[in-house]
């Protein structure tokens, strides 16, 4: 009788650790993703911006009132 109640503690404790362990790596899990798609996020920004400043210094190359005419229908629309 003492030895089934032994294996069922057994049992149960085993299962609580091994719940408990899967609860702590998950976590770990979620935070580097989290991290990952933060990065990726201002990875993304930053390559638009500089894709922006590329643009503007071509038309600035090409004549300053094509910038201004740009920035102007750009505020425009912008609102």
């Amino acid at each position: 009788m003492w030895e089934y109640l032994g294996i069922a503690a057994a049992f149960i404790l085993g299962w609580a650790i091994r719940n408990w362990i899967a609860k702590a790596g998950s976590g770990a899990a979620a935070l580097a993703l989290s991290d990952k798609a933060r990065n990726l996020d201002e990875a993304e920004t930053r390559y638009l911006q500089t894709h922006q400043r590329e643009l503007a210094n071509l038309l600035l190359m090409i004549g300053p009132e094509l910038m201004e005419r740009a920035y102007r229908k750009a505020r425009r629309r912008s609102g």
